[in-house]
C-alpha cells in the first residue's frame, strides 16, 4: 500500500506509442484543406486565429482519472490522470499518463495544468503542429473525473451546469436534457498556453459528458463495443477499490486500463461529431436529446413555421446590461393567448406511462409472452399535427371525444365491476398513477373513447376540444430520416443505436418542464425548476402519453378468456396470449397502426414479441424474474430497482433467492454516488456513499390483492395471487397506508401472512371504533376479547375463556365504555366467538361484530 502523502517525485508524462486508428474505429472527419490555416499552420495570423474553428476540426481530448478512497473515507486519493488526444486535421492521436506530485489533495494537478501537459505531449509527438484555439474535452460521467482536479470547483463553478447527475460546459440552448436545468449562458473554460518563447495562446475548452451520448442504460463497456475499443477488465486479484495496489504491482496494466477509458470516451465523442456532421449540424449539443431537437428544428424549415406549429409568438424583452450600461433587447417565444388559456388543463392531463403488476408470486407453468408496441412514443409523436387554438371549444358532450380528435377533459367515472383493467388515469397524493374502478380523472379523448367501449359511466365535468388545424404531420419527416439512417447502418452498430435513440428522445424534449420538477444548478448553487425545451408543448405531451395508455389499455382489456395479463410497463405487457390471439383491430389500434404506417410505409403489425418464458416470478411493478426459461428465447429479468452485487454472475438467480428468502429485516445495498448539491456546495470528491436500506419487494398495492394459493418454488412455499382494481382512490390510499405499517414487521410470503394482512386492514377499516384505541399490532381476535371483557366485567369477574387475562385487565374493563359493532369478521374471531358461546350460550355475539359482516356471520355460525 502507498502512503497517501507520498507519490512520484514530480509530475511526469509517461507517453505511450501513438498509432493510426483503424477506419472502423475513428475515421478522420472530412474537412476542407483550404481551411487548414484556421489552425495548425505556424504561419497563421491573428485574424485567422480569431475565426471560429469548425467543430469537425477541433482536437478531441478524452481524459480519465484513477483513484482509491482515503483511509478516513473523506476524499479520493488520486493515483493518475490519463489522456487520449485525437487531431482530426491529420488523423493522428497520442496517449499519456500523468502522476500527481503527492497523494494528498494539494498534490493534485489543476485542470489548466493538465491541458498544458497534454498539449506539450501532443506537440512533442507531432500530433499537434500548433496550439489549438478550441478543444473538446470529454469523459464518461464527467462529474467523477472533473472533481479529481486541483481547484476544480473554483476553476469551473461559473462554467458548468448540472445535467442529470453530471456536468457540462454551457454553449448552446438546446443541450438541456429532460432532467437538466437552464442556467444562465456562460463561457466555456478559458485558459492560456505559454510557449517556450513566452508567447500567449488563448484556448477555449468545451467539456462534454459522453454518457449523454450513450443510448439509455448503456455503460462505458457497452460504448467501447460500439466504437470498436473493448473496455479492459481489472485482472484478478486486483479490484476497483484497490487501485493503488494494482498500480504498485502492475503499473503497465494499470496505465493501459486507465488510458483505454479515456480513449473510449474520445472515440465516442468523435463518432458523435461525425454523426452530427452527417446530419448537417454546425454545432455539437450536449445530449442526444439536444441533437434530436436540432435535427428536428432543421426539418421544420423556417422559424415562422415552427412558431405556427407550436402556437408560439415572439415577444421582445428589454433588460439592462451592466457591462454595456445600456438596454439590451432579446426575444422570447411564448404560447399565443389562445393557446395559453387552457395550458393548465393540458398539463394536468399529461401523465407518464401505465405501470402495474396484476399478479404477485410464481405463475402457472405455461408460455408467457412479453410483447411491446413497436416504437410506441415515436408513433404517437408522428401523429401530431398543428392545433387550431383559435377555434377550440369547451364541451360536456361525450360524443365529441370519439375518433381521431384532440381532446382533454376532467371527468367523473365508474367502470363496471366486470372490467379488469380500468383505463382512466388517477393521480394519488404522492403523484403515483393508478387506475381505479371509479373516481375523477384528467384524461385525453382517446382514453375516454376506449373507456366508453368498456361500458364506463362517465360525466365530463370540464372538456376541451381543439380541432387539428390541418393534416401537416410535421414530425414525420424527422422520424423518416432517423429510420432511413438507421436502415443504412449495420444492425447493432453505434449509428444504429444512436438513430434509434434520437427517434425515441424527441418525446422527452416535448414533455420537458411540463410537470413541476427541480434540479440543482451548479452555477448558482440553487435548486431551480426544470426549464422547458424549445419544443416543449403541454398539449402535445398530453396527447402522446394519452394515446399510448389508450392503446395499451384497449389491448389488455381485449385479450379473451382464459388468457390473462401479468403486468404492464409503459409500452408493453406480459401475457399468456400469443400474438395471434390479441385483438388489435379496435378504432384506437387502427389509429395507432395508421400512424405507424405513416412513419414506416413497409407495413407490419404494431405488436412484437420481445421475450418468452415458461414460468415467471412476479414481484411487483417493474419486477419480474424467470423461473423456467423457454429454449431459443431471451429470458425476462426486471429487478424492481434492486442493486445486485458487482460480482454477481447470475442476477436472475440472485434475485429469485433474495425474494423467496426475504424477511422483514432483509436489507439491500442502496449505496449511491455523492449527489450534485453536496458535492458542489461542499466541494467534495465524487465518492460512493455506503448505505443499506430495507428491502421492499412487497406488492405496491396499486390494485387490491385477492386471496392467494401457495406454490412451491425451489423448495420454498410462496403465495401466488391475482388482483382487482380498487373501488376508489380513497380506499387505495388508505390500504397503502395500512400496508406500509403492516409490512414493517411482515412479508407477503405465506397464506398466514395474507390472513394477517387481511385481518389487519379489516380491523382498521371498521367504522365503529370511537371510544377505543387499537393497540400496536393488535389482532381482531385479541380486540374482541378486550371488548368482551368490558361486557362481562361489569356483571361478573374471573372469566378467561382460554386467554391469558391479567386481573388488572378485568379491573380496567369495569370502567371502560362498552363498544358494539366494531369487530371485523375473521377466522380467528370466529374461534373466539365459539369459545365464548361455550360458557355464555345466550350471549348476543352479533352486537360485537361490525354490521357489514352480519350476513356472513350468520352463515358461519349457523352450524354452532
Amino acid at each position: 500500500m502507498f502512503n497517501e502523502d507520498e507519490g512520484y517525485p514530480s509530475i511526469t508524462s509517461e507517453t505511450q506509442l501513438s498509432y493510426e486508428e483503424p477506419s472502423s474505429v475513428a475515421v478522420p472527419i472530412p474537412f476542407d484543406e483550404n481551411k487548414l490555416n484556421t489552425y495548425g499552420s505556424s504561419a497563421q495570423n491573428k485574424s485567422q486565429r480569431e475565426k471560429k474553428v469548425p467543430i469537425q476540426m477541433r482536437p478531441v481530448l478524452g481524459f480519465d482519472t484513477e483513484y482509491h478512497r482515503s483511509s478516513d473515507n473523506t476524499y479520493n486519493v488520486i493515483l493518475s490522470y490519463q489522456s487520449y488526444l485525437f487531431n482530426p486535421v491529420n488523423g493522428r492521436s497520442c496517449k499519456a499518463v500523468f502522476y500527481p506530485s503527492k497523494r494528498s489533495k494539494d498534490g493534485r494537478i489543476g485542470i489548466k495544468k493538465f491541458i498544458t501537459l497534454v498539449i506539450e505531449d501532443a506537440l512533442k509527438q507531432g500530433v499537434l503542429t500548433d496550439i489549438p484555439r478550441d478543444i473538446f474535452g470529454c469523459a464518461h460521467f464527467l462529474r467523477a473525473d472533473f472533481s479529481s482536479f486541483k481547484n476544480a470547483f473554483s476553476d469551473m463553478k461559473d462554467s458548468i451546469k448540472g445535467l442529470r447527475n453530471s456536468v457540462a460546459s454551457l454553449g448552446e440552448t438546446y443541450g438541456v436534457d429532460i432532467d437538466a436545468i437552464d442556467a444562465k449562458k456562460v463561457s466555456n473554460l478559458s485558459t492560456t498556453y505559454w510557449d517556450k518563447n513566452r508567447n500567449s495562446h488563448p484556448i477555449q475548452l468545451a467539456f462534454y459528458d459522453t454518457m449523454f451520448f450513450a443510448p439509455a442504460g448503456k455503460t462505458l463497456k457497452d460504448v467501447g463495443e460500439f466504437v470498436g475499443r473493448e473496455k479492459l477488465e481489472i485482472p484478478e486479484p486486483y479490484s476497483i477499490d484497490k487501485m493503488d495496489v494494482f498500480l504498485k504491482e502492475e503499473k503497465v496494466l494499470f496505465e493501459e486500463y486507465g488510458i483505454r477509458d479515456a480513449e473510449i470516451s474520445a472515440l465516442h465523442l468523435l463518432r458523435t461529431l461525425q454523426l452530427c456532421a452527417s446530419l448537417g449540424l454546425k454545432g455539437l449539443p450536449y445530449t442526444i436529446g439536444g441533437i434530436a431537437v436540432k435535427v428536428f428544428m432543421a426539418k421544420l424549415g423556417t422559424k415562422a413555421r415552427y412558431l405556427e406549429l407550436f402556437a408560439l409568438e415572439e415577444y421582445k424583452v428589454e433588460r439592462w446590461s451592466k457591462t454595456k450600461n445600456t438596454p439590451v433587447t432579446s426575444t422570447k417565444n411564448l404560447l399565443k393567448a389562445s393557446a395559453s388559456f387552457d395550458e393548465h388543463l393540458a398539463s394536468k392531463c399529461y401523465h407518464g406511462g401505465r405501470n402495474e403488476a396484476f399478479f404477485t408470486g410464481p405463475t402457472p407453468v405455461l408460455p408467457w409472452f412479453d410483447v411491446d408496441l413497436k416504437s410506441c412514443y415515436s408513433i404517437a409523436v408522428s401523429n401530431l399535427r398543428p392545433l387550431d387554438h383559435e377555434n377550440r371549444f369547451h364541451t360536456k358532450d361525450i360524443n365529441d371525444f370519439s375518433g381521431d380528435v384532440f381532446g382533454l377533459a376532467w371527468v367523473e367515472f365508474e367502470f363496471p365491476t366486470s372490467v379488469q383493467y380500468p383505463t382512466l388515469p388517477v393521480r394519488t397524493d404522492s403523484d403515483m398513477l393508478v387506475f381505479t374502478q371509479k373516481g375523477f380523472s384528467y384524461c385525453t379523448a382517446q382514453e375516454i373513447d376506449v373507456s366508453r367501449r368498456l361500458g364506463v359511466k362517465i360525466v365530463i365535468k370540464e372538456g376541451l376540444i381543439i380541432p387539428w388545424l390541418n393534416d401537416d404531420y410535421f414530425c414525420v419527416p424527422f422520424m423518416h430520416s432517423m429510420r432511413a439512417e438507421r436502415n443504412k447502418a449495420e444492425k447493432g452498430s453505434f449509428e444504429d443505436r444512436m438513430f434509434k435513440e434520437l427517434s425515441n428522445t424527441l418525446y422527452g424534449k416535448i414533455a420537458q418542464g411540463v410537470k413541476s420538477k427541480t434540479s440543482f444548478e451548479i452555477s448558482s448553487g440553487l435548486s431551480k425548476p426544470v426549464s422547458p425545451s424549445v419544443v416543449t408543448n403541454p398539449y402535445f405531451a398530453a396527447y402522446i402519453t394519452g394515446l399510448a395508455r389508450a392503446v395499451i389499455g384497449d389491448m389488455i382489456n381485449a385479450i379473451p378468456t382464459p388468457y390473462s395479463v401479468l403486468s404492464v410497463t409503459t409500452d408493453g405487457f406480459i401475457t399468456d396470449a400469443p400474438l395471434t390471439e390479441i385483438p388489435i383491430d379496435s378504432p384506437v389500434c387502427n389509429l395507432f397502426r395508421e400512424s405507424y404506417h405513416r412513419m414506416d410505409d413497409t407495413g407490419g403489425d404494431i405488436l412484437e414479441e420481445k421475450h418468452r418464458v415458461n414460468q415467471l416470478l412476479v414481484l411487483k411493478t417493474r419486477g419480474q424474474l424467470t423461473l423456467k426459461p423457454c429454449d431459443g428465447h431471451p429470458s425476462i429479468i426486471a429487478k424492481a430497482g434492486v442493486k445486485t452485487p458487482n460480482n454477481c454472475k447470475d442476477q436472475n438467480a440472485y434475485m429469485v433467492d433474495l425474494y423467496l428468502n426475504r424477511t422483514p429485516q432483509t436489507k439491500t445495498d442502496a449505496s449511491h454516488l455523492t449527489a450534485t448539491r453536496p458535492q458542489f456546495i461542499g466541494q467534495q470528491d465524487l465518492m460512493m456513499v455506503p448505505k443499506m436500506c430495507r428491502l421492499n419487494l412487497e406488492p405496491d398495492l396499486k390494485r387490491k390483492l385477492l386471496p392467494p394459493i401457495e406454490v412451491e418454488v425451489n423448495g420454498v412455499k410462496h403465495v401466488a395471487m391475482g388482483s382487482v382494481p380498487y373501488e376508489d382512490l380513497q380506499t387505495l390510499e388508505q390500504d397503502r397506508l395500512f400496508f406500509t405499517r403492516w409490512r414493517a414487521n411482515n412479508n407477503m410470503k405465506t397464506l398466514a401472512d395474507y390472513a394477517s394482512w387481511d385481518e389487519f386492514v379489516k380491523l382498521r377499516r371498521t367504522k365503529n371504533l370511537k371510544g377505543v384505541n387499537l393497540k400496536v399490532d393488535e389482532t381482531a381476535d385479541a380486540f374482541l376479547v378486550r371488548l368482551f371483557l368490558r361486557v362481562i366485567a361489569q356483571e361478573q369477574f374471573g372469566v378467561t375463556l382460554g386467554y391469558g387475562v391479567k386481573p388488572n385487565a378485568i379491573s380496567s374493563a369495569k370502567k371502560a365504555k362498552v363498544i358494539t359493532g366494531a369487530v371485523p369478521l375473521t377466522a380467528n374471531v370466529i374461534k373466539v366467538l365459539k369459545l365464548i358461546l361455550i360458557i355464555f350460550p345466550d350471549f348476543d355475539y352479533q352486537a360485537m361484530i361490525a354490521p357489514e359482516y352480519h350476513l356472513e356471520l350468520k352463515q358461519l355460525m349457523s352450524s354452532i
